[in-house]
């Protein structure tokens, strides 16, 4: 028999008949990390490479996870009852009824669409869940619209996103929605980056988590919901302590535009662990054909190297061979021409900042001397890059040269209609990631073209690591259904 009570609003206890199924337990919420070879701690012994989720001492468990611990009990034929207190905190016990409010987008009012409202009302009568809906589907207004319903019944609400840029933009969508509604108003908006000041007279809290995670407990003792934007990147220990930490806090949220299919297990079942069961609200070929967000065509060009090149590039490991690509010249000035080729705003997305990013800026600068072009990384401080966010929105064929790192992720630029992806990544976020920054709509926007560069170094029967991200980047827009053709390319 399991006997499952309410240990706090992070853990549930599992108290138990055979103190035997403690290990079943642990043995079935226990999974190795990736890579965990390669890990110090494993190499000298120190640690077996699981991350174990159920602690056999504490005899706790997230209590998000409470549909797997169900079906271990159905699995393993062993009975199990729930407290009250912990059925409660998964009961719909409130009604959500959509709040007569004026919302704006700069001036204009809007009207949210069928799955904003949805997943609002997931939000507000589920109380806790993953939200996951695409990049460009509007998920700062799903956001706005969970925080005016929480501020109803919670004194302090605290917001997570994971770059200050975010922290900016976020803050500002929000009181541009409200820019005629007298209920909302910027006194009720913190922001915390660097710093800031960590406590305000304000309800809402909007914070980078590194800005807070060393904070102390009894910090985040005033917080009755937590928000947490972009949650796939929730991966680093200082959101899972700050998650934690907040142990009387019954309202979760997380917003993602992407769960990777190939994530770990364990990183999934950690964040649902954390705020709960995952809420699918819409999905990007479904705002394609409603025409919500604009139609996407994708350019895949196949680069093929010379015989010399195929040979030398043979014997690189993978870093070698990324750095040997991202620095050819050959390639590069091929990028200089296809951004000049187009006419309209342009993005182009790379990984490394000095070997790379800076190399094409200067490359570019020295090509174009009448169109607008701007650089963003890490480097470039949060008010500049938002001041290039909205000097882009005015432009109609500004180039933006931006590391994956800051552009990748939760940017809103409506404006932009070109987007070359100049670096030869694998990973399925970042990809749909990046996409999203090219498909939100604009009044002179009618197809999103985004140029995917793909390096064939194949010599023989050997295949070059490149060539094998852009295999996984195919596989990924076939998942997702967009269009898309492949060109080949001679460089030399």
């Amino acid at each position: 028999m399991l006997y499952l009570t309410k240990h706090n609003d992070v853990y549930i206890r599992i108290e138990v008949d055979d103190p035997g199924i403690l290990f079943e337990l642990d043995d079935y919420f226990k999974f190795r990390v990736p890579g965990y070879r390669f890990m110090p701690a494993f190499k000298t012994g120190q640690w077996d490479g699981f991350v174990h989720l159920f602690s056999t001492r504490n005899r706790v468990l997230y209590i998000g996870l409470i549909n797997h611990i169900e079906k271990f009990a159905k699995h393993y034929k062993i009975k199990y009852t729930v407290s009250p207190e912990l059925d409660e905190a998964f009961s719909i016990d409130y009604e959500y009824v959509t709040p007569e409010l004026e919302l704006n987008v700069k001036g204009v009012g809007i009207i949210p669409y069928d799955y904003q409202e949805a997943s609002v009302r997931f939000a507000i009568e589920r109380k806790r869940g993953i939200i996951l809906a695409p990049t460009s589907s509007g998920k700062s207004l799903i956001q706005y619209l969970i925080v005016r319903e929480w501020m109803k019944s919670v004194d302090k609400i605290l917001i997570l996103v994971p770059t200050i840029s975010l922290v900016k933009q976020l803050s500002s969508d929000f009181l541009d929605y409200s820019s005629t509604d007298d209920d909302f108003d910027e006194s009720m908006v913190h922001q915390i980056s660097g710093g800031k000041e960590k406590d305000a007279e304000s309800q809402i809290y909007i914070s980078t988590w590194q800005s807070i995670f060393k904070q102390p407990k009894d910090y985040f003792d005033k917080f009755g919901a937590i928000m947490c934007d972009e949650v796939h990147t929730a991966k680093a220990n200082s959101i899972t302590k700050i998650l934690e930490k907040l142990s009387d806090c019954p309202l979760r949220i997380g917003l993602t535009g992407t769960l990777s299919a190939d994530d770990t297990k364990t990183n999934k079942l950690v964040l649902e662990g954390l705020f709960g069961p995952v809420y699918n609200a819409v999905t990007t070929k479904k705002l394609m054909d409603d025409k919500t967000i604009a139609p996407l065509k994708i350019k895949s060009l196949l680069l093929k190297y010379g015989e010399e090149d195929t040979k030398n590039c043979k014997k690189l490991n993978y870093q070698q061979e990324i750095d040997w690509i991202v620095t050819h010249p050959a390639r590069n000035e091929f990028i200089i021409r296809l951004a000049l080729l187009q006419k309209r705003n342009t993005l182009i997305l790379f990984n490394f900042v000095e070997k790379h990013g800076k190399v094409l800026y200067e490359m570019i600068k020295d090509a174009e001397s009448e169109r607008p072009v701007y650089f963003v990384s890490g480097e470039v401080e949060a008010d500049d890059r938002e001041e290039i966010r909205r000097l882009t929105e005015g432009h109609s064929n500004a180039i933006i040269i931006a590391s994956m790192g800051v552009f990748s992720t939760g940017v809103n630029i409506r404006n932009l209609h070109v987007m070359i992806f100049a670096h030869p990544s694998k990973s399925r976020i970042r990809v749909l990631q990046s996409i999203g920054r090219i498909l939100r709509k604009s009044d002179n926007k009618d197809t999103a073209i985004m140029f995917d560069l793909a390096d064939d170094l194949r010599h023989k029967k050997h295949k070059n690591y490149g060539l094998k991200h852009w295999e996984i980047r195919i596989k990924t827009y076939n998942e997702q259904k967009f269009d898309y053709e492949i060109s080949k390319i001679r460089l030399q």
